[in-house]
């Protein structure tokens, strides 16, 4: 909120600061001319587009920084639960297999055929949710693990959303995005899309 606010104060500040040069080029005891009420005009428009896209940005996209193990738990059982689908790519779906609550999530996920996962190589929670019914998709064979963790819930529908998380040092940073918002949205969907039909096309 402290970015979002810094951010609406230069704009503001800046359109301020333009209007009272504009002010201070007109001729004294002369009221402005059409060319210069124009590019007032201008600038307000601007300014108010700006403002729409900072607080658009701000609402639409949430950065997160989850500095514990206990955290990342939670924050993928709310995330998972938030949807009614779940597309999952990870790396070995530790934080599920270490929580009760989130592995029986994606049980119930599974059971229900709303879950995908995209894994490097099987584990023993994956092979339970392939069993349960969830789709499961490997890449063992290309010798490296991709280091973007992102999970898409409502993948099917209009309210679609992504969260794309990486580790920086020991924190798991989180940026949400929800459909459109963002080319990091389009990229990550693409990506899970892209390589679980090359996987299912191999059978």
């Amino acid at each position: 909120m402290r970015k979002l606010f810094t951010r609406l104060l230069a704009t503001v500040g800046t359109f301020g600061s333009i209007i009272t040069l504009v002010i201070q080029l007109r001729q004294p005891a002369l009221p402005l001319t059409a060319w210069q009420w124009g590019l007032l005009g201008i600038l307000a428009l601007s300014t108010v587009v700006s403002l729409a896209l900072d607080m658009r940005e701000f609402f639409t996209k949430r950065h997160l920084v989850i500095a514990t193990n206990v955290g990342i738990k939670q924050y993928m059982y709310n995330w998972i639960e938030r949807g009614a689908t779940a597309a999952i790519f990870s790396r070995n779906l530790g934080w599920a297999e270490e929580d009760a609550r989130v592995a029986e999530l994606l049980r119930l996920r599974a059971r229900s055929h709303s879950l995908t996962v995209v894994l490097p190589r099987e584990t023993p929670l994956s092979r339970e949710l392939a069993r349960l019914g969830a789709e499961v998709f490997y890449y063992p064979d290309i010798n490296y693990t991709i280091r973007t963790r992102f999970t898409i819930i409502d993948a099917d529908r209009s309210d679609t959303r992504v969260a794309i998380g990486r580790f920086v040092d020991d924190d798991l940073v989180v940026d949400e995005y929800d459909s459109g918002s963002d080319p990091a949205f389009h990229l990550a969907r693409d990506l899970f899309e892209l390589v679980r039909r090359l996987i299912a096309s191999r059978g």
